[in-house]
């Protein structure tokens, strides 16, 4: 976008909107922006190497954070991990970051960043006078963010987000799922199990309402009797905005849930037999969103209609030789070659035939991590599970996968006999191990080096497997 071009920091354009709620505060756009300018005066003089960290779990106060280093002038660093070693590997890059944190979750690991604390949310503050308010201009060639991934030295490899790509993503979800900001379109309640740090739960809990004149919810509920309680608060219509994990356990919730108006779920591919019982527990349609951290969201499907994906406005996608393919255009501000391999049916449509680092190969076989994660998720009794390819030592000959599974009612025979049923005896796992938990991140899913440490735990023989 032409640096001269400046857009509005919220879609809001009278100060009693609706900006976000929870179970007992609603917070309007004057209290929004007054929490922004008066929060920018707090943080710290743009520089080369300045940044803000937002650590905040209240999502409101991650907006404000968010909106405050951009009135400031200051990126938000988002990167996919909290871990020690991660922080200290970004103030290398970073050496004048500075933390913002609503609790103790951002000091404990990141104690010796200088702070900026969150504002007080004690009490609701009704609308200021409408001759008062005025949102803020941001230029849109702005530097907005910088998210992470994982970089081949590893270091954390930022990509830089600016504010004017970030907005034209969220009018193109609004646009995809009836929210743009019009007149006519009733304000949505936006609820997310997903944190706001993640790209996915960035762009749909926090930039697609704030963009689209829409609200969401301050928290962020995690336990399906924390989501029903959450949507229970929530002005209809509302959308829930979550993962496969999470909405395989939400679906098991035994009471019904307020009714939806959309589902959306991202982070992992999702099944027809769990979307099926979603959309009739919730009585609403749902879609998956596809992308990833370095071109954002770039395509949606209603996962019941088909394997078909549909680019968002503008943005257009091309095969590559390699059975890979390149999106660019709308949002995405440089292109991207996808990590999956992909069947492109034209410039906005494509399947997804399985991710590039997702395929193993053994006895001149091949097949997806996915797709076998996919069948043992579907074997009666099993809880969660994984596959996994473990790190080999050089003397091994014989590499095998071994399977991690939380199925407490089922032994060793009932579950190799289910999977016989349905895998090449090849991908067949040894030793599978029964686990009482998997080592899922907040947004559901299992990283490589999770599953490796939980490998090298359990592969000691007095280890309980079977």
């Amino acid at each position: 976008m032409n640096s001269a071009i400046a857009l509005p920091l919220i879609a809001a354009t009278a100060p009693d909107v609706l900006v976000a709620f929870d179970d007992t505060r609603s917070f309007d756009a004057a209290h929004f922006v007054r929490s922004v300018r008066a929060l920018a005066l707090r943080m710290p003089s743009p520089s080369a190497n300045a940044a803000v960290l937002n650590m905040c779990t209240n999502r409101y106060q991650f907006a404000v954070g968010f909106g405050a280093a951009l009135v400031r002038g200051l990126p938000t660093l988002m990167p996919a991990s909290h871990s020690a070693e991660t922080l200290s590997q970004l103030r290398t890059q970073f050496p004048d970051v500075v933390l913002f944190t609503d609790g103790a979750e951002g000091l404990a690991v990141a104690n010796d960043l200088p702070r900026v604390d969150a504002i007080s949310l004690t009490a609701t503050e009704g609308a200021q006078n409408a001759d008062n308010f005025s949102v803020p201009m941001i230029d849109a060639a702005q530097l907005a963010a910088y998210v992470f991934t994982s970089g081949s030295t590893g270091l954390p490899t930022p990509h830089a987000k600016h504010f004017g790509a970030l907005v034209q993503n969220a009018r193109a979800e609004g646009e995809r799922f009836g929210m743009s900001d019009a007149p006519n379109v009733a304000q949505v309640s936006v609820v997310g199990t997903v944190p706001p740090q993640h790209m996915y739960g960035f762009e749909t809990t926090v930039l697609l309402p704030l963009m689209n004149g829409h609200a969401f919810y301050a928290g962020r509920p995690f336990f399906p009797l924390d989501v029903a309680q959450s949507l229970a608060a929530a002005p209809a219509p509302r959308m829930l905005v979550t993962t496969p994990v999470h909405l395989r356990a939400i679906c098991a919730h035994p009471e019904p849930m307020a009714e939806l108006a959309h589902v959306i779920s991202a982070t992992a591919p999702l099944d027809i037999a769990l979307a099926e019982q979603a959309e009739a527990y919730f009585r609403a349609p749902l879609s998956e969103v596809y992308g990833c951290t370095e071109a954002g969201q770039v395509a949606t499907r209603r996962t019941l209609d088909g394997d078909t994906w549909q680019t968002y406005a503008n943005v257009q996608i091309h095969p590559n030789s390699d059975g890979t393919a390149t999106v660019s255009g709308g949002h995405v501000e440089t292109p991207v070659i996808l990590s999956d391999f992909v069947r492109v049916e034209d410039s906005t449509h494509f399947a997804l035939l399985g991710r590039t680092a997702d395929m193993i190969n053994i006895a001149g076989k091949r097949v997806s991590l996915a797709y076998l994660n996919h069948h043992l998720l579907m074997i009666e009794g099993v809880k969660d599970g994984s596959f996994f390819w473990p790190d080999h030592n050089e003397a091994e000959t014989l590499q095998r996968l071994v399977a991690f599974v939380v199925a407490p009612t089922l032994d060793r025979a009932q579950l190799r006999a289910a999977l016989a049923r349905i895998v090449d005896s090849a991908f067949m796992p040894r030793p599978i191990f029964w686990v009482d938990q998997l080592p899922r991140n907040s947004t559901g899913k299992l990283t490589r080096a999770s599953l490796q440490a939980l490998y090298e735990t359990h592969k000691n023989p007095t280890a309980p497997n079977r």
